[in-house]
């Protein structure tokens, strides 16, 4: 076997930022080089069929402790390279190594993560700059982070952009987010944030300067997500005005049309490692109001409204901004922008790595 692929992100049901990557990743690779002779590992089988010398091997194993059942599989078939895109890599790797850097948060608001959650990730991200012979980055932003804090060569990490689906993600028709819309018992004004409901993801924050601000206004938020791991208490209390609209994780097609029907999408995040929702809203013609970190100007360009996440009187003005101008121009570039954002792209580029790594 020449490489083994950690693809559990990828079975999952209800995936998110980075199961989608995996998912995306896998498809698109093994379109572009059915001729390479890959196993892609998982829990639980993938929803597509692999082409070509691609085979998805099923290691089923429900309790705590997959990736070191994996390690056995390892040991036994001694792959050349060891690709882990989604998190940590495995306890043995028979060769050489690739991993997916996605953002170090946890290192620069430990605040946000449990104790035990802490030193989980800084062992395993210490390990994999010590251990992994080439490293891929979604941002220029998480590449000079991981140089930065573990001392990385900078010429083991290469940069690879994560990408939107634009099968699912794209303008659309009135009818369909219409029909989105009576599904979910939505009003026709709203804003909407997608992401995990948690306290990195600065839901609460977003929800208290929205109503502060909207008083009689008519106008409602809408959140789409998961519940987190931290401070979903808090979400779940402000979530109790009628005007907020907490509809748990939809699949892409949805959420897609939610979001094309909102006057803005609100993304008040304290971290991101890429910050795939933002694109996502520019290609469904949505404008974008966004926390102002690099890492989201260098996704965003010039298209987003930019707030300091902190303030509060920021995120009034960025909403009275947006109902009150013009947004073609603004949505007509975003737009544009999220087009150039392919998995085909990031395929191709994480294809060229892990082959030079082979």
């Amino acid at each position: 076997m020449q490489i083994a692929i950690d693809g559990v992100p990828a079975a999952k049901p209800n995936k998110t930022g980075v199961e989608w990557y995996v998912y995306h990743l896998i498809k698109q690779m093994n379109e572009l080089q059915p001729e390479l002779d890959v196993a892609v590992y998982t829990h639980r089988p993938l929803d597509f069929k692999l082409k070509g010398n691609w085979r998805n091997i099923v290691v089923n194993w429900p309790l705590p402790g997959w990736k070191w059942i994996w390690s056995l599989h390892l040991w036994l078939t001694k792959p050349a390279v060891v690709f882990s895109p989604g998190d940590s890599l495995p306890p043995y790797i028979p060769n050489k190594s690739l991993q997916t850097k996605h953002d170090i948060g946890f290192h620069w608001m430990p605040e946000e993560y449990s104790r035990k959650r802490l030193r989980v990730l800084e062992r395993e991200h210490k390990r994999s700059a010590r251990v992994a012979t080439k490293m891929v980055a979604i941002t220029q932003v998480t590449k000079d982070d991981i140089v930065k804090v573990y001392g990385v060569n900078p010429e083991r990490i290469t940069i690879t952009p994560l990408a939107v689906d634009h099968d699912a993600y794209k303008p659309m028709s009135a009818d369909a987010i219409s029909a989105a819309q009576s599904e979910y018992d939505l009003p026709k004004n709203y804003f909407v944030c997608i992401g995990r409901l948690d306290q990195r993801k600065g839901q609460a924050d977003l929800m208290r300067a929205f109503l502060s601000w909207r008083g009689d206004k008519d106008i409602d938020l809408v959140l789409i997500g998961r519940p987190g791991r931290d401070g979903y208490d808090e979400i779940q209390e402000l979530a109790q005005d009628p005007h907020i609209h907490e509809l748990g994780w939809l699949g892409p097609d949805d959420a897609a049309a939610i979001v094309a029907g909102a006057k803005a999408f609100t993304f008040a995040t304290k971290k991101e490692g890429f910050g795939i929702p933002i694109l996502e809203a520019m290609a469904v013609a949505t404008p974008v109001i966004c926390s102002d970190l690099p890492v989201l100007r260098e996704v965003g360009g010039d298209v987003p409204i930019y707030v300091d996440r902190a303030d509060e009187s920021a995120w009034h003005k960025a909403f009275d901004r947006v109902l009150e101008e013009d947004v073609d121009e603004r949505v007509a570039r975003g737009i544009d922008h999220a087009s150039h954002y392919t998995w085909e792209h990031t395929a191709r580029e994480t294809l060229r790595v892990l082959c030079n790594t082979l």
